[in-house]
């Protein structure tokens, strides 16, 4: 309770930075959503680091990071092979990898309440657990893009037999190629559904070649430029901008006779009561996907802040 009471004071305080005519200044980076797709053994990690996303307000939750973190806490090796291992070992596995995507989810829905930009990690190799997201996080405001880190099988499959010998985690060879294929059929869809605001990045070849190394370089500087300007591009989705607009109105209500803002209720706990409710309540009611009427409820609740008193009081 305590950890979540804090999280809501920094969710109000930094609502309040938003005025008009700032937002671009006070928010880099809100709004905006990556979906990373590629197979394992791709380089997706190398590709986010050079594009340096961070700098522009986009954070990456990884899941992989925790899930190794654990592991190397619990004295386990990076390299899993499940048919050799004990099956302590493999309990004790199932539970740091569920327990990592657990902390991610919890990341990952303190940055969205936040609105704030994010990378959602994943290999793509079912379209489904990227296209429900998206149309969820979109219907929360967000203008989403996809990162696709393509290369060809015989890249991966060398880069993933190399990852096992430098110490890093190693998946099987086999579950390996099977996700590798899963994730090229769905790369038409993908770019499909993301349209302009889709990113390839294909880092086939030798990496420790100059030349190689040259060339994906040159496609991740193009990439990033016009990521970078996706990221600068004002929200066009309806819903931030009503978002926007009751965070500004809602924490700023200025009256156009007067200088100061006009304070309603100046009791501390009303004002304190007061910050925000606009914004709670639409996000507690008004973002649901029912789009079916029926009597008696065939009109939109109001997303205004009602100011009315509990039974037994105010009159009533």
């Amino acid at each position: 309770m305590k950890l979540l009471m804090e999280s809501w004071r920094k969710y109000l305080t930094e609502a309040e930075t938003f005025s008009p005519g700032k937002w671009e200044f006070t928010a880099p980076g809100r709004f905006k959503a990556f979906f990373m797709a590629g197979g394992s053994g791709t380089g997706k990690s190398v590709v986010l680091e050079k594009l340096n996303l961070d700098a522009h307000g986009i954070q990456l939750v990884d899941p992989d990071e925790a899930f190794e973190k654990f592991l190397h806490e619990a004295g386990m090796e990076l390299k899993l092979n499940f048919d050799e291992m004990p099956r302590a070992d493999k309990i004790a596995a199932c539970h740091f990898f569920n327990q990592s995507q657990k902390w991610a989810r919890g990341e990952r829905d303190q940055l969205v309440v936040e609105r704030k930009g994010l990378v959602i990690d994943g290999t793509g190799g079912m379209y489904g657990k990227i296209n429900k997201p998206n149309q969820d996080i979109k219907s929360l405001g967000y203008d989403t893009a996809m990162i696709f880190v393509y290369a060809d099988w015989e890249t991966v499959e060398r880069r993933s037999q190399g990852r096992g010998e430098e110490g890093g985690r190693q998946l099987d060879l086999e579950k390996t190629e099977r996700s590798y294929k899963a994730v090229m059929k769905n790369l038409e869809r993908y770019e499909q559904n993301f349209k302009e605001n889709f990113f390839f990045i294909d880092v086939s070849g030798d990496e420790h070649n100059d030349e190689v190394r040259g060339k994906i370089d040159e496609q991740i500087d193009a990439v990033r430029d016009r990521i970078v300007k996706f990221i600068n591009t004002p929200p066009k989705n309806k819903m931030a901008h009503e978002w926007i607009k009751c965070s500004k109105q809602d924490v700023l209500p200025y009256n156009e006779d007067e200088e100061e803002p006009v304070q309603e209720q100046t009791e501390p706990f009303q004002q304190a009561l007061k910050k925000g409710s606009v914004r709670k309540k639409i996000r507690v009611i008004g973002l649901g996907g029912n789009k079916t009427k029926a009597k008696p409820y065939v009109k939109n609740p109001s997303m205004k802040r009602s100011k009315s008193a509990p039974p037994g009081f105010g009159g009533s």
